[in-house]
């Protein structure tokens, strides 16, 4: 098992801990943080991917972009906050 990933985990949380501060954002759009496997794997998804299966197709097209725009935001979150090479 690789020594590095409950570090990482618990970096990958304070992030999104971060992030949620001052943010609002409906709550099946929030990012939440799953542990996957049992060599400390971890994803990150909207607590709707799990829903999604729950409604209509319509319902999935619509929240998906809403998804995806929450995700986004993430991604430009790390990078300006953590990854950018000033």
């Amino acid at each position: 098992m690789d020594d590095r990933k409950p570090e990482t985990a618990a970096k990958m949380m304070g992030y999104l801990d971060e992030f949620y501060q001052e943010r609002e954002t409906p709550f099946d759009a929030r990012l939440v943080f799953e542990r996957i496997g049992m060599f400390g794997g971890f994803c990150v998804q909207s607590f709707g991917a799990k829903m999604m299966e729950l409604m209509s197709s319509a319902e999935q097209f619509n929240k998906r972009g809403l998804y995806r725009k929450e995700m986004n935001d993430f991604a430009g979150f790390l990078k300006d906050e953590y990854f950018s090479q000033e």
